[in-house]
Order: C-alpha cells, then sequence, then structure tokens
C-alpha cells in the first residue's frame, strides 16, 4: 500500500501527487525508437545484426554492459544490507538512501565535512568494477575511487521514475556506473532540446545529426534510444 505522502517537490511528480492533480498533464512528442544492442553498442531501428554497418544503425559508445555482475546470493546480501538502513523521501516518487559529501547543484559546491565514507558493503562491488575496467580492452577508462554511493528504490505503487535529466559532470566526471537488483529495467537516452554548451556532448550531438540526416530526414528531437540492462532478470 503505497504512502499518503510523498518528496515531489516543484515540477517533479509522482502517482500520489498526480491524483491531487498537483502538477497539469503535458503533451509528450511522438518519438522515434532506436534499440542499443549491448554486444556491439550500435542503436538500431528495426532489425538487428550485430557488427553490420546497415543504414538504419548508428554506433553507440562508451556504454558498457556487464551481464550478471552479482550472483544471486550477493544480490539478497546487498538487498539485505541495504534495507538495514533507513530510507528517505525522495522526487518522482523514489526513496533513497544517500552517502556521499553534501552537494549544492546550484553553486557547484561540495562539503565533504560530515563524510563518513561508504558504507562496508559496498567494497567489493568497487573492488570488481576496477578490475573489470583493469582487464578490458574496449574500456577507455581507468580504475577509479568511489565517493558517492546512491540506493534508489522504485515501486510501481507510486508510480516512481527518474525524469530526462544530464547528469552533472562536474560533480562526477564522465562516468556513471549502475546496478539494477530485484527486477528487470529500461534506461532511456533522448537527444537535448536545449542548446549544447559541453563540447563532448555537442561532438556526439553533431555526429549522430549526421548520421540520422541520410536516414530519410530523422530529426534530433524525435530520436529516444532505449538501453536494456542485460543483466535484469
Amino acid at each position: 500500500m503505497a504512502s499518503s505522502k510523498c518528496g515531489c517537490k516543484g515540477i517533479r511528480s509522482c502517482a500520489i501527487c498526480d491524483k491531487n492533480k498537483r502538477i497539469p498533464e503535458t503533451n509528450c512528442l511522438n518519438e522515434l525508437s532506436f534499440i542499443l544492442c549491448t554486444a556491439c553498442s550500435r542503436a538500431s531501428f528495426g532489425h538487428h545484426t550485430c557488427n553490420t554497418m546497415d543504414s538504419s544503425s548508428f554506433s553507440f559508445g562508451d556504454v558498457f554492459v556487464i551481464p550478471e555482475f552479482v550472483t544471486e546470493k550477493e544480490e539478497q546480501f546487498l538487498l539485505g544490507e541495504i534495507d538495514a538502513s533507513s530510507w528517505a523521501l525522495s522526487q518522482s516518487g523514489r526513496r533513497k538512501q544517500d552517502f556521499g559529501p553534501k552537494v549544492n547543484f546550484k553553486r557547484q559546491r561540495v562539503n565533504p565535512a560530515r563524510f563518513t565514507g561508504l558504507p562496508a558493503y559496498s567494497e567489493f562491488l568497487v573492488d570488481r568494477i576496477n578490475e573489470w575496467i583493469r582487464t578490458n580492452d574496449s574500456s577507455n577508462f581507468s580504475p577509479f575511487d568511489a565517493v558517492e554511493l546512491c540506493n534508489l528504490e522504485y515501486t510501481p505503487d507510486r508510480g516512481a521514475c527518474i525524469v530526462p535529466h544530464l547528469d552533472d559532470v562536474w560533480l562526477w566526471g564522465d562516468r556513471l556506473i549502475t546496478l539494477n537488483l530485484c527486477s528487470p529495467t529500461v534506461l532511456s537516452f533522448t537527444l537535448p532540446t536545449d542548446p549544447v554548451t559541453n563540447k563532448d556532448v555537442g561532438r556526439e550531438y553533431q555526429r549522430i545529426e549526421s548520421v540520422l540526416a541520410s536516414m530519410n530526414g530523422v530529426s534530433l528531437w524525435s530520436v529516444l534510444i532505449l538501453f536494456r540492462e542485460a543483466f535484469s532478470k
């Protein structure tokens, strides 16, 4: 049974506050969907065969999927450790647990004064990720030190979701790592509609734009790329 309270603010909403009509309904654009093949990192429209350079697909690199990253036993261990800590209500129907320095996103400032480190149960995950980076030739990244862990709970009874956004590179750098537990998940990548200021994002934007221009005039705003995590059950 969903709680009668939520943590939504501003333009955020969930199944609870939607019922109260706090947020006006908006119409979504019709989008052309591409499915990302995690085996060859190509986004395709329609039928796809790995490693083929057909005109209805384009490369979508720097997205890596590690199948069965944790065992079922490790998954149960992690769930038990996570649920042993208290949850806080968050935006868009989520609950969360934050482990990391306090961040002021508007001023782009970080205060590590109260940060005492990540929970012990996450240590083997960071070690395993770094080992994969060291042994995977296709990865362009180097091993790293984790400075933040955020546990997020998504449940359908609350209409929990994460809205489209551009992650803060100034804080997290050029990589984010997600581990999905309990249920399948789909990540959606959309091209930005606002002016692109980041040079790397701008170059990728122009590259995809040139590919789509050759596909019968597909416009950028209409593109949606779906990424199904291979380790989902």
